[in-house]
């Protein structure tokens, strides 16, 4: 095996020179047994200048929708939209295929269009510019799950398998599908094994699933072992804070139930509804985590 090192001239200060490494890396590129990565370098590139050109069509949006300086019915989504389909209309590049659908599919989840316009705008990506699985294999997934079509979720997971043997997405959204379907025992086993391969600075999405299936089965105190673990890790968001509120509730936690409130008051977040609502038998675990788009809503 050859190990190519990429030198990045875009890097250099005004004058400043390459170094021999830079120069190393540059020639080695060029070489001849190269050329494959050459290829992989030239697609990259071009992934990278087709990203920066669409995403500007909104990224002023998104970066105020980020700041909450306006709202996603502020967002003029017919606008850019079209502004899509014009450049759609003169693209003949699969970057710009890919790129200017993908842009689409996340237009519609930064204006909150529903899951139904965010799988058409993937699946026309992934009919118009198939080589670019790495870019929508994985959303396209979770969105089958949503919708209920999970055959083409399945084979979503094959296809992430088959690309990576080593990424557990597959795994993980097979798990879902279980969940979905009520085989909670069947969604813990998968859920654990994933967790069984990966010490606690790994794979969060799995603990979060454990948690979610021992909810299910009704066991709250294992749910919180889990939850605890990607609530405090990578994994934290309003999903898991609220998760962990109620299982903390559940479990007589009231301090860990106050240190939530704490921290989400610290981003100027409630605690959702729906924490109150399964407390008061309002709405149950099956409706929570298997009818809704959004747990807590």
């Amino acid at each position: 095996a050859v190990s190519t090192y990429f030198y990045d001239a875009s890097a250099l200060e005004e004058g400043e020179k390459l170094s021999f490494a830079d120069k190393a890396g540059k020639s080695n590129l060029n070489a001849p047994w190269n050329k494959k990565v050459r290829e992989i370098y030239a697609d990259y590139n071009a992934a990278m200048d087709a990203y920066e050109k669409y995403y500007a069509f909104l990224s002023q949006y998104d970066e105020q929708l980020y700041y909450g300086t306006i709202t996603a019915e502020e967002v003029p989504y017919d606008d850019i939209l079209k502004q899509y389909e014009d450049a759609k209309a003169q693209a003949t590049e699969s970057s710009d295929l890919a790129f200017i659908n993908y842009c689409e599919y996340y237009l519609a989840v930064i204006c909150q269009k529903g899951t139904q316009a965010q799988y058409d705008a993937l699946k026309e990506t992934a009919r118009l510019a198939p080589e670019y699985d790495w870019l929508y294999l994985t959303p396209l997934a979770e969105l089958n799950i949503r919708l209920g079509n999970y055959e083409e979720a399945l084979e979503n997971c094959e296809a992430l398998e088959k690309k990576n043997a080593d990424d557990r997405y597959g795994e993980y959204f097979r798990s879902q599908i279980n969940r979905m379907q009520g085989k909670y025992e069947d969604a813990l086993k998968m859920a654990e094994d994933m967790i069984a391969d990966y010490d606690e600075s790994g794979f969060y999405y799995a603990y979060y699933e454990a948690a979610i299936n021992c909810m299910l089965l009704g066991d709250y105190k294992k749910a919180k072992e889990y939850n605890d673990i990607s609530y405090g890790g990578e994994y934290l968001n309003e999903q898991t804070a609220n998760l962990q509120a109620l299982l903390c509730k559940l479990t007589d936690d009231e301090a860990g139930y106050n240190q939530v409130v704490e921290m989400l008051a610290g981003y100027e977040i409630e605690i959702s509804p729906t924490v109150e609502q399964y407390l008061k038998g309002e709405v149950t675990a099956e409706e929570m985590f298997n009818e809704r788009e959004v747990a807590f809503e």
